[in-house]
């Protein structure tokens, strides 16, 4: 789990929903990196601790911000939008990195 969130509101919103268990200790926040969301490093960062080849991960995001993020990850990325304007939905959509070559 890699979140803009704060560790600590990552911890409980796991928690609430019971789904700790199957993240932790892979618990991952903006705050582990120097540069949030667009940039790559938290995403870079959290499969670099994981050891995990950056192309190997897929990203869940529910905002543009992380899908431009994961994209520049070179990960493959799965958008969700629960936007009321369609202009909304379309800056998030899914969207795979090109092959390397």
């Amino acid at each position: 789990m890699a979140s803009s969130s704060s560790l600590d509101r990552i911890r409980v919103s796991l928690e609430s929903t019971d789904l700790i268990r199957f993240f932790e200790p892979n618990l991952f926040s903006a705050g582990d990196v120097r540069n949030g969301k667009p940039a790559p490093d938290l995403f870079l960062y959290a499969a670099g601790k994981m050891r995990v080849e950056p192309r190997e991960c897929i990203v869940v995001e529910d905002s543009a911000v992380g899908v431009i993020a994961g994209v520049a990850a070179s990960m493959t990325v799965i958008g969700l939008s629960a936007a009321a304007t369609p202009a909304a939905s379309s800056a998030i959509s899914c969207a795979r990195p090109a092959p390397a070559p």
